[in-house]
């Protein structure tokens, strides 16, 4: 009986401090590596000040040329912009006499859609309408906002982490959530400090669409890009050669509200 009783002190005791060893290992926090710590707090700085960039810009106008891929088709026009930052915008796609063929406006309550040319209108409730029935590309009007404005549309994200692009052209800022995975890629340049390319992820991280900016323009202080270049995995593509651009334009709301012509 003593035997028995010996064994089952004695196998109480490896039992006790083998939780103790294990909760002594649980509890002390292993030392974070210095160059990994560095890179994670480049990360969040460089993500705040991106998310930050151009956020004095409030409205803006400007005249270009633009080019739209569809279905294997191609379609090449003049156009004018204006807009007030976050969710107002208005587009005029312009004949070669400069009258408007066409025009699109949301002034953040409804999607508006005018055919000069065909005596057409189109109006919808929507304060944030995604432009994919009209380009083929799902991305919204504020999304597009902010890249004429190139504050750039940062997604939601836990997580963010920097890394070396394997192209050897600079590096990737990869923004994820706990549950949807990657939602955004920014790619910057060797400097970290000129965005080349952001591409936008949906759900199962399927690219939703891509972004890339070509040229730098210097505008009252802004830096802009000379031309942007939208465009999905389906091969529709959306391009703006931007000639002129203007910031902080007086502007009525009245502007963005479009009637029957």
């Amino acid at each position: 009986m003593k035997a028995i009783v010996r064994a089952a002190l004695f196998l109480a005791a490896v039992l006790f401090l083998t939780a103790c060893a294990s909760i002594t290992e649980w509890g002390v926090h292993k030392p974070v590596d210095a160059s990994k710590a560095a890179a994670l707090v480049e990360a969040r700085e460089l993500t705040a000040a991106l998310a930050a960039r151009n956020h004095t810009l409030a409205s803006f106008k400007g005249t270009g040329r633009l080019k739209l891929w569809q279905e294997g088709r191609g379609l090449s026009s003049r156009a004018a912009w204006v807009g007030s930052y976050p969710d107002k915008l208005r587009i005029a796609v312009m004949n070669a006499a400069g009258q408007p063929m066409a025009s699109l406006s949301t002034d953040g309550q409804h999607l508006y859609l005018v055919s000069h040319a065909e005596g057409e209108f189109y109006k919808k409730q929507s304060a944030n309408p995604t432009l994919q029935r009209l380009i083929s590309i799902p991305i919204s009007s504020n999304d597009i906002i902010s890249i004429l404005t190139a504050r750039l549309p940062i997604r939601e994200y836990h997580a963010v982490e920097i890394t070396v692009d394997e192209s050897g052209r600079g590096y990737i800022l990869s923004l994820a959530t706990k549950w949807r995975g990657v939602t955004e890629k920014i790619y910057l340049d060797e400097d970290k400090h000129s965005v080349l390319k952001v591409e936008i992820f949906g759900n199962s991280e399927k690219l939703s669409y891509r972004v890339v900016f070509q040229g730098k323009r210097q505008v009252d202080g802004f830096e802009l890009p000379q031309k942007i270049i939208i465009s999905d995995t389906e091969g529709n593509r959306f391009e703006l050669d931007i000639d002129n651009y203007w910031t902080d334009v007086p502007l009525e709301s009245s502007i963005f509200v479009l009637t029957p012509p």
